[in-house]
């Protein structure tokens, strides 16, 4: 079973990310983006994704994947911002930073779902190609 990460400091927005993959995927729900690193450098097997918030206090979603993009055993773990930002300068900072997907809220948990399913299957025929050269 994948296993995706959600960091947002805002409960309601952490069960509803949650609530369109648990029956297919572990979640792994975090409250802060303080806590994602700290659970992320801990963990033996990191997740094959984060959903990961921009607008966290602290710690905000720009630095986590700055960190996480530092991390050897943490930095090819696919990101996807979720975000209220509705500005392009905010989703090209984004994908400047190393995510592979930036998710508007609110979103609709059928997009949700649909968004991360791709990008499992994208990383899962890498694998196979992977194993096959």
């Amino acid at each position: 079973m994948h296993k995706v990460m959600i960091v947002d400091d805002n409960m309601a927005n952490l069960i509803m990310a949650k609530k369109p993959l648990e029956d297919i995927y572990e979640v792994i729900p975090v409250s802060s983006g303080i806590s994602a690193l700290e659970c992320l450098t801990d963990m033996p097997e990191p997740p094959d994704l984060v959903l990961l918030d921009v607008d966290m206090p602290n710690v905000n979603g720009f630095q986590v994947i700055s960190e996480i993009k530092n991390i050897k055993k943490l930095m090819d773990i696919p990101i996807i911002f979720l975000t209220a930002q509705d500005d392009d300068t905010t989703e090209l900072e984004s994908y400047n930073l190393g995510a592979i997907d930036y998710i508007k809220k609110p979103y609709t948990a059928l997009l949700l779902r649909k968004r991360v399913d791709i990008q499992i299957q994208l990383m899962e025929q890498q694998c196979m190609q992977e194993v096959y050269q």
